[in-house]
């Protein structure tokens, strides 16, 4: 279940990006940033936590929790490639806030989650 609720939320971030990018749906990410307090910043943070920490639960297991795991490089490369291709776009503008933001959200989700395995009790 946690493996698609991951692609779902990979899935509408993308969509987002892309309704952004085409100049529809000002409604909905409009709407979320004004929901997160008016900031697009605050907006990159709580999208790529919420990522990080789907795709951190569904495809890590507990047993690898070492740095550099597919996951975090995917979610990096994805958070970077993301904002690159907003500066190739003219209807878009490359923010360094924004992909830091992402990254932001990124690390302090993978954070959380080996901060969560390395508190749930081991089994013998």
């Amino acid at each position: 279940m946690i493996r698609i609720l991951a692609v779902a939320w990979l899935t509408f971030l993308v969509a987002l990006s892309a309704s952004k990018s085409l100049g529809y749906g000002h409604a909905i990410w409009g709407g979320i940033e004004d929901f997160l307090g008016g900031g697009n910043r605050q907006m990159h943070l709580l999208m790529a936590l919420i990522l990080s920490l789907l795709w951190h639960l569904a495809f890590i297991p507990k047993r690898r929790r070492h740095f550099l795991n597919p996951v975090l490089i995917f979610l990096v490369l994805g958070c970077i490639g993301d904002e690159f291709l907003q500066y190739l776009l003219p209807a878009r503008h490359f923010s360094l806030w924004d992909a830091l933001a992402s990254l932001g959200g990124v690390f302090i989700g993978y954070a959380a989650v080996v901060f969560f395995y390395s508190i749930l009790p081991t089994r013998s």
